[in-house]
């Protein structure tokens, strides 16, 4: 869910029938048993790691550093799995959240969450598909950009579930016009003329064994672009694989 995206992000989910989610929770831990090895506690972190997104996958982005999620963010991330019924942070065995690469108004991040068995994954990706997901993100984001900073604002703000094409299994967007009062200039809207532009976050969700990888990206002006996405879906899913077995 949305706990494992920083200010603005998102972990991507899409609608799910109850069968189709059935099924795949089955596939997850069939898979999980027959080639895909058992992540220990003590190897988390270092899987997490080895997952994530690298600037050689991004070459032309500029790469800035990860800030770890504050009490706040911790704090409405626990109250929004409370309300959609996914499996919370403390629960996990380890968080891994890539760098921020940034190229014009495109950012894109990796974050990695390591459960302790892909039976617990399983069950937190069925809780994902109900029907609870996207009204709880939506009250997640808008406590997130309650207060913006440097005088900006947030209006419009909405979330919906988008396709999701594999490796991707759920898929999120949330939108919002982002203001400035005019003669401002903020960390946001410094490079842009204008006084109101729309952001665009999608959050994607692609599992693989006990990791619950997530890839958001936000742009400004524009959506993202599927192609782009789905380039960096068959990555993320490729490193998985080759962590974790096949």
């Amino acid at each position: 869910m949305l706990e494992r995206w920083c200010a603005g992000r998102l972990r991507g989910r899409a609608s799910c029938s109850a069968l189709s989610v059935g099924l795949l929770c089955a596939a997850l831990v069939a898979v999980a048993s027959a080639s895909v090895r058992t992540v220990t506690r003590a190897e988390a972190k270092s899987v997490a790691s080895a997952i994530a997104l690298r600037h050689s996958d991004l070459p032309s982005f500029e790469q800035k550093t990860a800030h770890p999620f504050t009490i706040q963010q911790r704090a409405l991330a626990a109250k929004e799995s409370a309300c959609a019924g996914t499996a919370p942070l403390n629960t996990a065995y380890a968080l891994g959240l890539s760098p921020g690469f940034v190229s014009g108004g495109t950012i894109a991040q990796s974050a990695t969450v390591v459960f302790p068995t892909v039976s617990w994954e399983a069950r937190d990706l069925a809780a994902d598909a109900g029907p609870r997901v996207v009204q709880c993100a939506l009250a997640y984001q808008k406590a997130l950009l309650s207060k913006p900073p440097n005088g900006e604002s947030v209006s419009a703000l909405r979330v919906v579930r988008l396709p999701a094409t594999a490796p991707v299994v759920y898929a999120i967007r949330a939108t919002y016009m982002l203001s400035r009062p005019p003669g401002a200039e903020t960390a946001a809207l410094r490079s842009a003329r204008e006084v109101r532009v729309a952001v665009y976050t999608d959050g994607l969700t692609i599992p693989y064994g006990q990791a619950d990888v997530g890839l958001t990206v936000t742009t400004f002006g524009e959506p993202p672009t599927p192609a782009f996405e789905q380039h960096l879906a068959d990555v993320l899913y490729a490193r998985a694989k080759a962590t974790l077995g096949s």
